[in-house]
């Protein structure tokens, strides 16, 4: 009898040292919420990269194509004054003239066509499944050993639940999550202003027609400046040696 009473007894400690929760440092909702602060981080990252990109190549083109634009405009002035010269010679040399002519026009269309082409920039994106790449699930640890241990195991080694985030870990973790969300909104704002500079370029081509122009009058007044500062300094050397 004292036996099943003292049996009785143990059975009925096990029960109330029971636990729900087994020990455990890691909290699954912070370490969630940090995974997802370190994933807005790491998109942000990949944004901003390839934007970066986007414009390095706009910018490398536009510059390309000013530079061949004043180039073939410059070989279209040249023509246009042996057009006038033309005029001025005689009838058995301008026959030289018109097929020196022809060849220059053509020449220039010729770079036209390889040269000056109509770019586009071209972006693929696949889309973002982050499914797999989080497993929630569900451990239980059930004890084997002996019940004439269980006791001594008990009071050595007290199961507790784990202890609820403290107010600064949860003030920590909400500052973490309004910081990514700024980044989004600063993501988003930035995004939509490309979109827009885009479509602004792409709706008005008399815009992108007066930079254009604007580009190649700065280049050519550039080219003509230099042009006479070097015929300046060869007069000064000439006169110089006179």
């Amino acid at each position: 009898m004292t036996t099943i009473a003292n049996k009785f007894q143990d059975v009925a400690k096990q029960l109330q040292n029971l636990t729900i929760w087994r020990p455990n440092e890691r909290d699954p909702l912070l370490e969630l919420e940090q995974w997802r602060t370190n994933a807005h981080l790491t998109i942000e990252g990949i944004y901003r990269q390839k934007r970066q990109e986007i414009e390095q190549i706009s910018e490398k083109h536009e510059r390309e194509f000013l530079r061949q634009l004043g180039r073939q405009r410059l070989a279209l002035n040249n023509t246009r004054k042996k057009m006038l010269a033309k005029k001025e010679v005689s009838t058995h040399v301008r026959a030289q003239y018109e097929t020196s002519i022809l060849n220059d026009l053509q020449r220039i269309e010729y770079e036209m066509n390889v040269r000056l082409g109509r770019a586009q920039v071209i972006i693929e994106t696949i889309p973002f499944n982050c499914e797999n790449l989080i497993t929630i699930g569900l451990k239980t640890y059930l004890s084997t050993t002996p019940t004439m241990y269980f006791n001594e195991l008990i009071t050595k080694h007290q199961s507790q639940k784990p202890a609820r985030r403290s107010a600064n870990e949860a003030h920590r973790a909400y500052a973490n999550w309004l910081e990514t969300k700024n980044n989004e909104a600063v993501a988003q704002k930035e995004l939509e202003d490309a979109k827009q500079r885009i479509s602004s370029a792409r709706e008005d081509p008399l815009t992108r027609r007066q930079q254009n122009e604007e580009g190649y009058k700065s280049w050519l007044q550039t080219k003509q400046a230099q042009d006479a500062l070097k015929k300046k300094k060869l007069n000064i050397h000439n006169n110089t040696i006179d």
